[in-house]
């Protein structure tokens, strides 16, 4: 897991008690290596990782923008069939695990 400069979500998620092995890492310069490396990505709708997610042919799962200078880029995703959007942590769960399921032909 990549939390940027989110310390008080990196510091949150290195707590859980989580049933396999998971990495957590604040902000890293290797982004296209951790992208190489993983079956998704979840992230706001910002230009630049959609863009390297799109290259490595990773699914994207946006779960935010900001306002006005990001919200385009949902409809981009979404009608492209490259990802999907959704902010309930719950939801987005259940996205993955539809993904990663019985519906993970939808990806490929």
């Amino acid at each position: 897991l990549i939390c940027g400069n989110n310390k008080r979500l990196a510091e949150k998620l290195r707590s859980k008690d989580w049933p396999m092995k998971v990495v957590v890492n604040g902000f890293v310069t290797n982004m296209s290596d951790w992208m190489g490396a993983s079956d998704c990505i979840i992230t706001k709708a910002g230009p630049g990782t959609i863009a390297e997610a799109l290259i490595t042919g990773l699914p994207i799962l946006l779960n935010g923008n900001i306002p006005c200078q990001e919200a385009g880029n949902i409809p981009y995703v979404l009608n492209n069939g490259v990802g999907a959007y959704e902010t309930d942590p719950t939801k987005i769960a259940k996205i993955i695990a539809d993904w990663f399921g019985p519906q993970r032909e939808e990806l490929a």
